[in-house]
């Protein structure tokens, strides 16, 4: 499971106790949801990376699918560079909060059909963050989007890029 504190903090609407503590567990997911809503807890599976990601993390199979490495979190673009998937939800999150402060700028019920900042255009630039470290790349397939705001994205993928690699 994909998270990060901003994921489940405090003020965000709806987020309980009990969710957080969820998304927190270091513990099998399958037991902790069944123990939650008072279910008889379920029988160990096997191979236990069939159960939940946290025992599939600690699976000792043997099996390909058990078998933890680096590339487990990489996928490929369609001009064939690797993402790293966590890579790419972070700065999907940092482009999505860099959008909501443009977007609130405008103080209008219409700032993201002003603007065109939309989660939409965030998760597509996040899937390909190599691609979109540029302002001019960013630009050339988004032309509606201003140069502003091409330029202040590329900014963001290029900070926690060069934040990431050092």
């Amino acid at each position: 499971m994909y998270w990060c504190p901003t994921d489940i903090a405090s003020n965000v609407p709806h987020m309980t106790d009990a969710m957080r503590d969820y998304v927190k567990s270091t513990s099998c997911r399958r037991k902790w949801l069944a123990k939650h809503f008072n279910d008889p807890e379920p029988e160990n599976v096997v191979p236990s990376h069939m159960c939940c990601d946290v025992c599939a993390h600690e699976c000792e199979c043997g099996c390909e699918k058990s078998q933890q490495s680096p590339e487990d979190n990489e996928e490929r673009n369609d001009d064939d560079t690797t993402i790293d998937q966590t890579t790419a939800n972070v700065i999907n999150i940092l482009i999505n909060q860099y959008f909501h402060i443009e977007n609130s700028q405008l103080q209008s019920p219409f700032a993201m059909s002003t603007t065109l900042l939309s989660n939409t255009l965030a998760e597509t630039i996040s899937k390909r963050y190599n691609k979109y470290s540029s302002a001019a790349a960013i630009q050339t397939d988004f032309p509606n989007v201003q140069q502003i705001y091409c330029d202040n994205i590329a900014a963001v993928i290029h900070a926690y890029l060069s934040k990431v690699q050092n």
